[in-house]
């Protein structure tokens, strides 16, 4: 049976060994092009899991036990929609980890809520990108919203 080569992990399902292997794992994670990605997952992503803010899942190589990119997913606002609303607050491909990118994590988490939206019903996916990031959450069907304050833009998706 073949193992797929890049591998889902919520880092609370490390939680059982003290978040040793999650801390394994985004000790493995580098990501210099955007250092408040990187200083997010380092030192924010376990204590965010530990009070239930928000829920990160890394991307690991199987071939290397590598961390290639990660996302994070809070509870979003709900005061615009009439759906459980969910938002990746975060999202990074880790440095020199071809054949990742970007649009290949993005792919990644919409496959995972493609997943949720079968069980649950409606509801609705949003998040903050970079410019840079926008056409790969285009084609992932996520419609584009204007941008917030400072760079960031908003997108959203509806199931």
């Amino acid at each position: 049976m073949n193992t797929p080569r890049f591998v889902m992990v919520r880092l609370k399902d490390t939680v059982q060994d003290d978040y040793r292997r999650g801390k394994e794992l985004i000790s493995t994670f580098k990501c210099l092009n955007t250092p408040s990605q990187d200083y997010f997952l380092r030192y924010k992503a376990l204590d965010f899991e530990r009070r239930g803010v928000a829920n990160t899942y890394l991307l690991v190589d199987s071939r290397t036990d590598r961390t290639v990119g990660f996302f994070t997913v809070n509870a979003g606002t709900r005061c615009a929609y009439d759906k459980p609303v969910f938002e990746i607050s975060h999202l990074c491909v880790g440095d020199d980890c071809l054949p990742f990118n970007e649009t290949r994590l993005i792919r990644a988490a919409v496959e995972m809520f493609d997943k949720c939206a079968e069980r649950i019903g409606p509801m609705v996916l949003t998040a903050r990108c970079g410019l840079h990031q926008l056409e790969s959450y285009e084609k992932e069907g996520f419609d584009y919203l204007g941008q917030s304050i400072g760079r960031f833009h908003r997108v959203v998706r509806y199931y």
